[in-house]
């Protein structure tokens, strides 16, 4: 592992540095206060709406009336926000994952004043269309969570509302551009964030959101003249270089891809996310041991998230190590599944190592969660298996009584082998 690694790891309750980005003109409760915390109070939280506390989702967009942007469907996704507080925060946890904050300037979460300092987050979860999001602040001893209801349609409609009250707010034309991007609607949200930009005010948060939309868009080159624009405006935001380097990873420019993500990653030595995305890039260019050494940095700060776990045995399998290869993917199937076509590149490898009931598992994922199959893989891995493989044989399955959610409540390791010992049984 690079040297820059264990630095970043060593300072990972530490930013580097702070995210500047513009300011917003909602009032209200303000940030959180010491009597804050302590009112929760006891070994228990107590779960209030999140319209009751200075706590804002960017991904998926919530509304001052504490909902969010629900998905269609269950997805393992990265859910974002930010939260006002007067006493430094040491951890926030989402739906069980636990993370740690870094510090932005300039934007004010719904319900915040404005005075008290924001902090950004990022965590890896697994919800479904009728999940709540439950945002635990740790300060200290005490801690204090909000609750997000899920309601897509209520939290545009409401956005909407709060757009055509005040036109010349800037602020609520990018909140409804987030809240369409989160529900795909990728050209109405284009629309929305170029009439945020279009107020004249330099809007870095709102140049990122556009940047993201265009790239869902296959718009490149619109993606990084805004995402360009955003770093120019405010140099210090992390997020902007994480999805630069996603543009150019899509583009194959690896190289590229990789200076922006180590500039995101360097910014915020707490978000996982950038490190994956190295691991990947390390891993297109042949740099088998950087790819390992970041994704096994990205499992020490999320190891609840599965995206890791696959990329570490996809560099397994290159290595020629099949068994902890199969041990790492292993432990990804017990997270969730891995967007984004990778599921089809697991199976090739898988293939080409012989396993063919392991490759199918993951062509099956593939197919469920719409990804692309090349037919004619599909065809080489069924004709090496007497049964194919089916949804409901995964713990994230229906055949788990208790449902995907189940899996947050269990030990990791306990999950693990029981992927694990289905598999064996079934080769």
């Amino acid at each position: 592992m690079q040297q820059r690694y264990r630095v970043r790891l060593i300072s990972v309750v530490v930013a580097l540095s702070c995210a500047i980005v513009a300011g917003c003109s909602q009032r209200g409760r303000g940030g959180l206060s010491a009597a804050d915390i302590r009112a929760a109070g006891g070994d228990s939280v107590e779960v209030v709406s999140a319209a009751e506390l200075p706590i804002e989702l960017t991904y998926p967009q919530s509304d001052d009336q504490g909902n969010y942007a629900a998905l269609a469907e269950p997805r393992a996704l990265v859910v974002s926000g930010l939260v006002a507080s007067a006493d430094l925060v040491d951890e926030i946890e989402v739906n069980g994952a636990s993370v740690q904050a870094y510090r932005v300037e300039g934007y004010v979460p719904f319900g915040a004043d404005g005075e008290e300092p924001v902090y950004r987050f990022h965590a890896p979860v697994v919800v479904s269309p009728e999940d709540a999001i439950v945002v635990t602040i740790r300060t200290g001893l005490k801690e204090i969570a909000g609750s997000f209801a899920p309601d897509r349609d209520h939290v545009v409609s409401r956005l909407v509302a709060l757009r055509k009250a005040t036109p010349e707010d800037p602020w609520r034309a990018m909140r409804l551009g987030s809240a369409q991007y989160a529900i795909g609607a990728y050209e109405e949200a284009i629309g929305s964030l170029d009439q945020a930009l279009a107020s004249g005010q330099e809007l870095p948060w709102a140049c990122f959101r556009l940047g993201m939309a265009y790239l869902s868009q296959g718009m490149a080159d619109e993606a990084m003249a805004s995402l360009d624009e955003a770093i120019r405006i405010a140099p210090a935001l992390p997020d902007p270089y994480h999805a630069r380097g996603l543009v150019h990873y899509s583009a194959g420019r690896y190289p590229e891809a990789i200076v922006a993500l180590l500039d995101a990653a360097d910014s915020a030595p707490s978000w996982a996310e950038p490190l994956v995305g190295l691991g990947l890039s390390y891993y297109a260019q042949g740099e088998l041991d950087e790819a390992a050494g970041s994704f096994e940095e990205a499992i020490e700060l999320w190891p609840s998230w599965a995206s890791p776990h696959y990329g570490l045995g996809l560099v397994y399998l290159d290595q020629g190590r099949v068994e902890d290869a199969m041990a790492s993917i292993d432990r990804g199937l017990a997270l969730g599944p891995w967007p984004g076509g990778h599921h089809v590149k697991l199976a090739e490898k898988l293939l080409a190592r012989g396993e063919a009931v392991a490759a199918d598992r993951h062509l099956a994922i593939a197919e469920a969660i719409g990804d692309t199959v090349p037919a004619e893989l599909l065809e080489q891995v069924r004709a090496e298996v007497t049964e194919p493989w089916t949804m409901g044989d995964w713990p994230w399955g229906p055949r788990v009584a208790h449902g995907m959610r189940a899996v947050q409540g269990r030990g990791l390791d306990d999950v693990a082998e029981a992927v694990s010992a289905e598999r064996r049984a079934t080769e």
